[in-house]
C-alpha cells in the first residue's frame, strides 16, 4: 500500500471516529431539542406521560422576577436546569402544602440529577409564603419564592393559564430552555411527576 493510500485510509478512519463520537455525545441533545420543538414527538410522549403537554411550549420570559429574599430570579439564567413550579396563596395549606412536600420528595428521589432541578413557588397574593404548621417549615428550604406586585403577578399568571385545569395549586414543569412545557392538575401523585422527569432525563442527560 502506498503512502497516499495509507493516508487516505487513516483519514477515513478518523472521520468514522468523529462520526461515532458526535452520535454518542450529540444524540441526547439533538433528541431533547427535537422533543421540545416537534409537535409529533410531543404527541408521542403525550401518549405515556402523566402530565399534560403544553404545546407549543411557552417561554417564561419577561423577568427577572422578585424573590421573597430580595434577590432577582430569571428563569433564562438557570444554566440548563429544569424547574418544578407551583402556584398558591402565601398562607400555604391543604393542597398547596401537599404540593410543596411532593416537589421536595420528587427532587430528592431524582438522586444525583436533583442538582439539575429547581423548585419555585409563585405567590398569588404577592407575599412571601409561610409554613402555617411549624413542622412543615423545612419543606420550604431551598425553594425560590416569586413575589410581585398585583399587575406583574397577573401578567406572569397568564403564562400559566391552560385549558386542562386551574392554575392555583397546579404543578408545572419548565424545561431547561425556560419554557413552560407540562401541567399537572392539583392532586397529581408525586410518583407521576417523578416518572416524567426520569424519562426526560434519559433523553436529556445534564452534565
Amino acid at each position: 500500500m502506498t503512502q497516499e493510500s495509507q493516508d487516505r485510509s487513516a483519514g477515513k478512519k478518523a472521520l468514522w471516529v468523529l462520526f461515532f463520537m458526535a452520535a454518542a455525545f450529540g444524540a441526547p441533545y439533538l433528541a431533547v431539542y427535537s422533543f421540545i420543538n416537534s409537535d409529533d414527538l410531543l404527541s408521542s410522549f403525550g401518549k405515556s406521560n402523566h402530565g399534560k403537554i403544553i404545546s407549543p411550549a411557552r417561554p417564561l420570559d419577561g423577568g427577572p422576577y422578585r424573590l421573597a429574599d430580595g434577590e432577582a430570579f430569571n428563569i433564562d439564567e438557570n444554566n440548563g436546569e429544569w424547574t418544578i413550579l407551583t402556584i398558591g396563596q402565601s398562607a400555604c395549606i391543604d393542597q398547596c402544602r401537599d404540593n410543596v412536600i411532593s416537589m421536595r420528595q420528587v427532587r430528592k428521589a431524582l438522586g444525583v440529577n436533583r442538582r439539575h432541578v429547581h423548585r419555585v413557588f409563585l405567590s398569588l397574593d404577592g407575599k412571601p409564603f409561610s409554613a402555617t404548621v411549624a413542622d412543615d417549615a423545612h419543606y420550604f428550604d431551598g425553594m425560590k419564592n416569586i413575589v410581585e406586585t398585583d399587575s406583574t403577578t397577573s401578567a406572569l399568571l397568564s403564562k400559566f393559564s391552560v385549558d386542562y385545569g386551574p392554575s392555583e395549586n397546579a404543578v408545572y414543569l419548565i424545561d431547561f430552555k425556560g419554557n413552560i412545557m407540562m401541567y399537572y392538575k392539583p392532586g397529581t401523585e408525586p410518583k407521576d411527576i417523578l416518572a416524567d422527569l426520569e424519562r426526560l432525563f434519559k433523553v436529556f442527560k445534564p452534565k
